[in-house]
């Protein structure tokens, strides 16, 4: 039970986790209320009906009275633990998702990256997993790009060194290299920002 108060903040993603313990509490008011017709309809039904006599209308009554007393006390107590149980559940779907969150943010905004962690309760390992190879793969190909736009820099600075080159043909290479590192930036905008 002392691992339950560990972390530091339960409510990490409050509209998921709050839209999950909506939807529990009526699943969960759902169920109650078919287990209370099913519990107290045939009572009701039997002080309702012909008349009885009187020891048995006590004693339903009475039967009545005591589950009506304990019931509704022992559904709170439930709906507690259930709330309880359910946010500490949710905590380890939404942290995660918190994380991939910012870390596509900072992937978005260039900012280099390290693998996702997620504790080891969590849920969505495998996402993690995949997410954090999208990242190293992306930020790989960055480098290519970057590198690919030094070799055409390079490059285009060597032919307009070189001076047997007539100028037209020296023109042709600088268009096509201008037009090719235009394409890199724009393949690698994002990257270009790390």
């Amino acid at each position: 039970m002392a691992r339950f108060f560990r972390r530091r903040k339960y409510i990490v993603d409050r509209e998921l986790q709050f839209d999950l313990v909506r939807a529990h509490l009526i699943l969960f008011g759902t169920s109650l209320g078919f287990l209370a017709v099913g519990i107290f309809a045939p009572l009701v039904t039997e002080l309702n009906g012909p008349v009885l006599p009187e020891d048995q209308m006590l004693t339903a009554a009475t039967m009545m009275l005591y589950m009506h007393e304990r019931m509704w006390l022992l559904f709170a107590l439930t709906s507690v633990f259930l709330i309880l149980g359910l946010l500490r559940l949710s905590h380890k779907i939404a942290g995660p998702l918190y994380r991939f969150r910012r870390v596509v943010s900072e992937a978005k905004a260039g900012v280099p990256t390290r693998d996702i962690r997620l504790r080891r309760g969590d849920f969505l390992h495998q996402e993690a997993k995949l997410l954090s190879q999208l990242i190293a793969d992306m930020t790989e190909q960055a480098d290519m790009l970057r590198r690919t736009g030094r070799e055409v820099n390079t490059l285009r600075e060597k032919i307009i060194a070189t001076p047997g080159l007539r100028r037209t043909v020296q023109k042709e290479i600088l268009d096509e290299l201008a037009r090719m590192q235009a394409n890199l930036e724009s393949a690698g905008e994002w990257s270009s920002r790390g």
